[in-house]
């Protein structure tokens, strides 16, 4: 059995969560206040689903505008697409709507898919009502899913969803020219 290769970009404004929840699935921990991300990290899991092995480069892109043409080299080659927001901060929704999925349609030759995930449910002050995120995203046609780094809540879930979205839509992997992939990680799913 073969193991398919699969680019996962994960897009939103800074501070809305990504590396937390990143770094929650790959390592169970959860660190409360996380560095900024400068530029971009690479991680590397391999998960196995019941169609077969897929091991996921995961971007974790920085949020700030200073690295947005990085960034696009990383969207251009990403099969998977995760927007994140943080769901106590209605800006970081509307920064969603506004420069990320715009962001992710000027700069791909061939759309990917798209996760809309919105992080921190696990804060009592909601900003953006699930009703709200979920409607938009199934306007644009991209799945939904909210998640706690914090409490652990879908997060596992969201990287079985990503897998499993591989397995189903069979998407023949890209070619990529990753220099250091940073966490290995094995993940048996089904």
């Amino acid at each position: 059995m073969t193991t398919e290769r699969h680019n996962v970009c994960f897009l939103g404004t800074f501070g809305c969560g990504k590396t937390s929840l990143i770094r929650r699935f790959l390592s169970t921990e959860f660190r409360g206040r996380e560095p900024p991300t400068i530029g971009c990290m690479v991680h590397r899991p391999h998960v196995v689903t019941p169609a077969g092995d897929t091991t996921l480069y995961v971007y974790d892109t920085a949020g700030e505008e200073r690295f947005m043409s990085l960034t696009q080299n990383f969207v251009r080659r990403a099969d998977v697409v995760v927007v994140c927001y943080d769901t106590s901060n209605k800006e970081s929704f509307k920064d969603l709507q506004e420069v990320w999925i715009p962001f992710v349609r000027t700069n791909v030759a061939v759309e990917p898919s798209v996760f809309i995930v919105g992080t921190k449910t696990d804060l009592p002050k909601c900003e953006v009502p699930v009703e709200t995120a979920e409607t938009y995203a199934r306007n644009i046609r991209a799945h939904f899913l909210t998640t706690s780094a914090l409490d652990n809540n879908n997060v596992n879930k969201l990287f079985e969803e990503i897998a499993n979205h591989f397995s189903l839509q069979a998407v023949a992997p890209k070619a990529t020219n990753v220099s250091r992939p940073l966490d290995d990680r094995r993940l048996r799913l089904g």
